[in-house]
């Protein structure tokens, strides 16, 4: 690609990228050819840019990269190649990325949230497998039929909404991880049904190198960045190898460790193998990043020194018949220059045809072979699958019967747990019966107590007014004892008078004594009553407390009681829950291992007469092959003596 800035003109834009760089592509695809085109440099340098564009896939836009111009334009030459109506051309695309050193398929299924988008972190991780004719592929990978641009827009965005990105100092939205977009190219010849040349392109964006210092990433992110500056620098060591390589400056002897990372094993075949690769190496403006733009200019100096070897891939079938083809243009325009016999030439071109005829006959019993073999071969994996699968549920079952005994240990622990909690209950229902009877007792003792209480307080104020009458007379006769008293003192009264004052003095005398002794044993009564209302008021009072403990009690026997039913009922619900599942799964557990057993009995017998059918063809191929190949030497060299006749004969008639 020249460079415009060596004239002094603008930087190149992304046509002209896409003419120098995309074009050449596609035609090296339609000619069978593999190719590859990656973009290398720095994050944050444009590598995604370059190859993407500026976010829409819309190939007319000024600012479309490389894919989109391609995808367009592959389906334009695709229709212009088919309208001439030999053969027809089948794409297909396949998406994956390497990240922290896992192959992940970008289009393969996976679950979705609630409006349907593929869940981000649900990767699909696949392994890298190595085959001697069909190269370096990624086993299990899905590729897509498409039959338009947009179909690939649609692919690319669904890869894109499951790639690992992050917003780092250097880039807002960088990428973490290589991806690799392929487009299978597959040719269908219409005349003979056979399958003509095939090619397929990796367009690659490569995660950006970049010192952890500049783009400041920790934890994760820091992870991530060191899993690609490995294998950054692992493709480094083997573009420097191949380079030295193609130099001879190490002899030949060292090997490109393509195996130390899972993109340089992936590019194993566009890097020194079967491919034209194109490198595009982006650098950033910016003096800071000097250190990594220099990297990046001698990793794309030391590329343009790799020498790759590009086949084209093409059937050994449909290459022999375009051979004879064009050999027999060639004769033709010999024949038309020269002036040979023409019956020569027609009973050539007979003979040319019968070949071609038997060999496509030969193609289409090879291809029936080949579909044999394929058949049995499905069998063989759909029987390995259906084995699998047989496993599968067998497992299943016996995980099965695990939770069959854990639920039934766990029944039997709900039922000896309901038999404790049921007599645990009838306790409680016990104690409160007792405490109901006590309770009752109590508050028959209250009544009497509130009754008794109010016959002391009557018995008191009797005694009140008892005390004060008592009282009373006793000031009446201690006046009159003071009157006798005073009558005595006087000596006016005769001996009898005197007499009869002093008994009743005497009798005055035993009446006070008599109301001082009544007093005070109402005294003493009293006081032994106010005893007996402490004692009441003490007993009214523990009688509240207990009534108030009582309460509280029955509050927590409801609530207990409550408790206990509601547990044993969902124990219960439990216990139906689990015994029914657990019926339903064995029953359909079994339904499916009868259906598996029944489909293994199918596939042994079909694959059993299929290996049988594959013999019996085999056999009946390789001695056709045998006879083909005996005749086709005799045609060969029948032909090469017509062509030595036909080569004289030109020699003699320009003679």
């Amino acid at each position: 690609m020249t460079c415009p800035d060596d004239e002094g003109a603008a930087p190149a834009t992304q046509v002209q990228v896409y003419n120098d760089i995309g074009r050449p592509l596609i035609d090296s695809a339609f000619g069978g050819y593999n190719s590859c085109l990656f973009a290398y440099g720095q994050t944050g340098s444009g590598k995604t840019h370059t190859m993407m564009g500026g976010g829409s896939f819309d190939a007319d836009h000024p600012d479309a990269g490389v894919i989109p111009r391609l995808c367009k334009d592959l389906f334009i030459i695709r229709q212009t190649v088919q309208d001439k109506g030999a053969c027809r051309w089948c794409v297909e695309v396949g998406f994956v990325e390497v990240y922290n050193e896992k192959v992940s398929d970008l289009l393969a299924d996976r679950k979705k949230d609630a409006k349907g988008k593929p869940l981000v972190g649900e990767d699909v991780y696949l392994e890298v497998r190595e085959h001697p004719q069909r190269g370096v592929f990624v086993e299990g990978q899905t590729f897509r039929p498409v039959d338009g641009a947009e179909d690939i827009a649609s692919l690319i965005d669904l890869g894109n909404n499951v790639r690992h990105v992050a917003a780092t100092k250097m880039n807002n939205r960088s990428s973490r991880s290589h991806a690799i977009f392929q487009i299978l190219l597959r040719e269908e010849r219409l005349a003979t049904g056979t399958v003509g040349k095939s090619s397929r392109m990796n367009l690659v964006d490569l995660a950006g190198s970049e010192r952890v210092s500049q783009s400041q990433v920790v934890g994760q992110q820091f992870n991530e960045a060191k899993f690609i500056n490995l294998s950054l620098t692992t493709l480094g060591r083997v573009i420097d190898i191949l380079a030295d390589m193609a130099k001879k400056e190490k002899g030949g002897m060292s090997v490109p460790p393509y195996r130390e990372s899972k993109l340089t094993y992936l590019l194993k075949d566009s890097l020194g193998g079967n491919s034209k690769t194109f490198m595009i190496a982006a650098v950033s403006p910016s003096a800071m990043n000097y250190e990594e733009s220099m990297s990046t200019l001698r990793y794309a100096s030391r590329a343009r020194d790799i020498v790759n070897t590009a086949k084209m891939n093409e059937d050994p079938r449909a290459k022999r018949i375009r051979e004879l083809e064009e050999r027999i243009a060639n004769m033709q325009a010999g024949v038309t220059e020269g002036g040979v016999d023409p019956a020569v030439v027609s009973e050539m071109e007979n003979r040319i045809r019968m070949m071609q005829s038997e060999a496509q006959q030969q193609i289409a019993e090879l291809q029936t072979l080949r579909l044999e073999r394929e058949k049995a071969e499905m069998s063989q994996q759909l029987h390995k699958a259906t084995q699998e699968e047989k496993m599968l549920l067998q497992a299943k079952a016996d995980e099965l019967e695990l939770q069959m005994r854990q639920s039934r240990a766990q029944s039997e622990f709900h039922v000896k747990e309901m038999e404790r909690l049921r007599v645990e209950r009838e306790d409680i229902e016990e104690k409160v019966r007792l405490q109901h009877a006590e309770m009752e007792t109590m508050q028959r003792q209250i009544s009497e107590m509130r009754d008794g209480q109010e016959q002391l307080k009557r018995t008191m104020a009797d005694l009140d007014r008892a005390e004060q009458t008592k009282q009373e007379a006793l000031r009446e006769l201690e006046a009159q004892k003071r009157a006798l008293d005073s009558a005595l003192q006087r000596s006016e009264q005769s001996q009898e008078e005197r007499a009869a004052l002093e008994k009743r003095n005497d009798e005055l005398a035993a009446r006070i004594r008599q109301a001082e002794e009544e007093s005070a044993n109402g005294a003493r009564i009293r006081l032994e009553l106010q005893a007996v209302q402490k004692e009441m008021d003490l007993s009214k009072h523990v009688a509240q407390v207990l009534t108030t403990q009582y309460e509280e009690a029955e509050a927590r026997r409801f609530h207990t009681e409550t408790s206990l039913t509601t547990y044993i009922e969902l124990l219960l619900q439990s216990s139906s829950f689990y015994a029914s599942w657990a019926s339903d799964e064995i029953l359909a557990l079994r339904i499916d291992k009868e259906n598996v057993t029944q489909r293994l009995q199918l596939l042994a017998d079909d694959l059993e007469s299929t290996q049988e059918r594959t013999k019996h063809t085999a056999n009946n191929f390789e001695q056709q092959i045998t006879a083909l190949t005996t005749q086709l030497e005799a045609l060969t060299a029948e032909r090469d003596a017509v062509t030595a006749e036909l080569t004289a004969a030109t020699t003699n008639g320009d003679g």
